[in-house]
């Protein structure tokens, strides 16, 4: 009886959706408009980003109980309002983290012929390239300016890029990285087959997407897309190209090392290695340019000593304490990874996407942006807990104002019960049931 009532076409989801894509393209361009005179009224961005999660888990809820005809309509004015909330990204800076600055000073170096592995930007062998962006001085307004950059030789390529199309002004390098993360997002949507594409613009009309992508250009996001077409080349049998995309995406950001036993999951042996060969060989071009340095940068800084909402850090320290905390953390995620696997050993992308929300779950470091990555699976692994995560991490926001008015890092707590609890729930229903299907989708 159930599934008969739910086959039922419902005119409530359907007002609800659009309702919800409405909220999504106003919040979208309040966050546009210049704020003075009578634009100085409206809602600041945290709050903005508040209201853009409830509205886009509104969308989601909708979106999976509506009707396949129901569902069919919405998805043409879904794809218009998300090429209209894309256009609005292209505003001239970021709103929530300072990332971009330190991305535009390792590109400068770069496009110089200096490696960002060499020395910290406050060093003095590198004021002969000081400069103005047109918004910061750089590197000057850096924040960790006594650190080496943590991103990989294939991040710092991508930063280049920038750097050169923008010549150092600081609107062209965010257009020229939107304009990438735009080209690489309809290479995606060109990628995927018919039943992934509603998947694709609710994760397209995601906050996470649209604000951390899109507006901050986090380097996740050309991570997670160049990610997805690997596994979409091996899906398609270009097993070269599928491991050349992987060896890309590795050389972005490391996470999509943990795809490769995905990737090869089914493949003849010879196609194993052929695959395997192909990421390695991409993975030596690039980092080829960069070698001779430490391309690890202060990585190990990073790894070892920060820490950034997470309840499970927070937890384990006031137990154990601080010194003891990440190497409970370790073995926790360890033995996870591990139930997870022998759980779902015969689907290894449910498994590799329930993996990544346990690392997240368990990571002494989580920023809203490192959600980009479970979040771009989406089209093959929906998972509950994605869907409740990117809603609840705008609770992130609240340690940003907090930092913004007084320049201290503070989390309560609370909050961070109220962000993570409901996503250990859901995701204990995903390790148990598996993803979840549109209604009338047939998932194998």
């Amino acid at each position: 009886m159930r599934v008969q009532r739910f086959s039922q076409p419902s005119r409530v989801w359907p007002w609800v959706a659009d309702a919800s894509l409405l909220l999504i393209l106003l919040g979208m361009i309040q966050l546009t408009l210049p704020h003075v005179g009578v634009a100085a009224s409206l809602p600041d961005p945290i709050t903005v980003w508040y209201n853009l999660s409830v509205a886009w888990l509104g969308l989601v809820v909708a979106f999976i109980r509506c009707s396949a005809q129901q569902r069919e309509a919405l998805q043409r004015r879904a794809r218009t309002v998300l090429i209209l909330a894309v256009l609005c990204a292209a505003l001239p800076g970021g709103l929530f983290t300072d990332d971009a600055l330190r991305y535009q000073w390792d590109g400068w170096l770069t496009t110089h012929r200096v490696s960002p592995f060499t020395a910290a930007p406050q060093s003095m062998d590198l004021q002969y390239l000081r400069h103005t962006t047109g918004a910061a001085t750089l590197p000057d307004d850096l924040p960790y300016a006594d650190m080496l950059t943590i991103y990989p030789p294939g991040a710092q390529l991508v930063f280049a890029f920038a750097s050169l199309a923008s010549g150092g002004d600081a609107l062209l390098w965010k257009l020229s990285m939107w304009a990438l993360f735009v080209a690489l997002g309809g290479a995606l949507w060109r990628a995927m087959d018919a039943a992934q594409r509603p998947w694709l613009l609710l994760v397209g009309l995601s906050p996470v997407v649209l604000l951390h992508g899109f507006i901050d250009v986090h380097i996740d996001l050309a991570m997670a897309i160049v990610m997805m077409l690997a596994f979409a080349a091996r899906n398609r049998g270009y097993i070269i190209a599928g491991g050349m995309l992987l060896g890309a995406a590795v050389t972005i950001k490391y996470l999509p090392l943990l795809a490769l036993p995905v990737l090869l999951f089914g493949l003849e042996r010879r196609h194993q290695m052929r695959l395997t060969m192909a990421m390695v060989l991409s993975i030596t071009v690039i980092y080829t340019p960069f070698l001779g340095t430490n391309c690890f940068g202060s990585l190990g800084t990073f790894t070892g000593v920060w820490q950034t909402n997470s309840l499970m850090y927070t937890f384990v320290a006031s137990v154990a304490g601080e010194g003891l905390t990440r190497p409970i953390l370790l073995s926790l995620a360890i033995a996870a990874t591990a139930g997870v696997f022998v759980r779902w050993r015969h689907e290894p992308r449910v498994a590799f996407a329930l993996t990544l929300v346990v690392l997240y779950v368990l990571s002494p470091v989580v920023h809203p942006w490192y959600l980009l990555a479970p979040l771009a699976l989406m089209p093959m692994v929906p998972l509950r807990s994605v869907i409740v995560w990117t809603a609840s991490v705008a609770l992130y926001g609240a340690g940003l104002a907090t930092y913004k008015g007084s320049g201290v890092w503070l989390e309560h707590p609370a909050t961070l019960a109220v962000e993570f609890i409901p996503v250990m729930v859901a995701l204990v229903a995903d390790v148990r049931r598996g993803p979840l299907s549109l209604l009338n989708e047939h998932r194998a």
